[in-house]
């Protein structure tokens, strides 16, 4: 009980129900448990009313800001974080005759060296599935391709087929995360390593790397061989220029397509994501296939928007 004629001790204790949300969540007020009629004030980038603390989530830039909550002499302060919302509801399903997806022949598709590809892939065919092709497919053909056959194979390479990895024991209609790495060790040489579902499965060493052709990268076609048509949904194709580690790849897959979210992903070689094709979600201008990591827009051929389905990997 405070004494007739005392004055109540000022306090600014505020806090927010969490210390990090998206800009898709609702926007949050913090609970004042200390005096009332202070001001909220924060660091530019952040919008909050300065009267309730409402912070507009979607109005405000990405990052970790310090909220101030001042009364009378006193101030407090919260870390808040405000991160890219993401959700992967979309993938692209191919009929197996004549749909593929081009994404060109920019130069950052091209290595002299090291690279890593990363894609989902659910076939519905046992035939050839051509996953992602950009090469000649000739028995020493420039470039790099990855594909499913059989209904229970995954074969992979760079520089040419004979070079190739192969996985067997896959089934269809079955979600996998594919992996390809290839890490230079110095000139035209290197080792290709091939992981399914975050393990790897199969690995080499070749001579005579070169991944310069001048083909487009395809996707769920290979431009060089008929009959090698995709049957199936593929989702999240993510190519970086740096050789991923085993870890990386483990937590490309247990964390899901949002670890390739460059606002999100943790993982060491997130800065060097190259092309990243959502195959599906972020679509706002069908057939365009955005890509959301640089420049190298798809292009989805012989299809139309209802191939965009709801069928993604979990």
């Amino acid at each position: 009980m405070i004494p007739s004629g005392g004055t109540q001790a000022i306090s600014c204790a505020f806090s927010y129900s969490a210390a990090s949300y998206t800009d898709a969540d609702p926007d949050p007020t913090p609970t004042v448990t200390g005096t009332s009629g202070g001001t909220f004030t924060s660091t530019a980038g952040i919008v909050i009313n300065a009267d309730t603390g409402e912070i507009d989530l979607s109005a405000s830039t990405l990052n970790t800001y310090v909220v101030t909550y001042t009364v009378g002499a006193k101030a407090c302060t919260q870390s808040v974080e405000i991160t890219a919302s993401f959700s992967n509801t979309k993938s692209l399903a191919f009929d197996g005759v004549d749909d593929y997806v081009d994404c060109g022949n920019d130069s950052s598709l091209q290595f002299s060296g090291s690279f890593s590809i990363s894609l989902w892939a659910k076939l519905d065919g046992s035939g050839s599935n051509a996953l992602i092709s950009k090469d000649s497919h000739g028995g020493a053909g420039n470039g790099y391709h990855i594909d499913f056959r059989s209904g229970s194979e995954v074969h992979a390479w760079a520089y040419k087929a004979v070079d190739k990895l192969t996985v067997t024991g896959l089934t269809t209609d079955t979600w996998y995360n594919i992996v390809f790495v290839f890490e230079s060790t110095g000139g035209a040489n290197g080792n290709q390593y091939l992981y399914i579902d975050g393990s790897e499965e199969s690995n080499n060493s070749i001579t005579s790397f070169v991944a310069s052709t001048t083909k487009d990268l395809r996707i769920g076609v290979s431009e060089m061989v008929v009959g090698f048509e995709t049957d199936g949904n593929i989702d999240e194709v993510a190519i970086w220029d740096v050789a991923l580690a085993s870890t990386e790849v483990t937590e490309l897959y247990t964390n899901g397509p949002i670890a390739l979210n460059t606002d999100t992903g943790n993982y060491t070689s997130s800065s060097d994501l190259q092309a990243w094709w959502r195959m599906g979600d972020k679509v706002t201008s069908f057939p365009t296939i955005p890509d959301q990591a640089g420049s190298n827009d798809g292009t989805a051929t012989n299809m139309d928007i209802s191939d965009i389905e709801t069928d993604v990997p979990t």
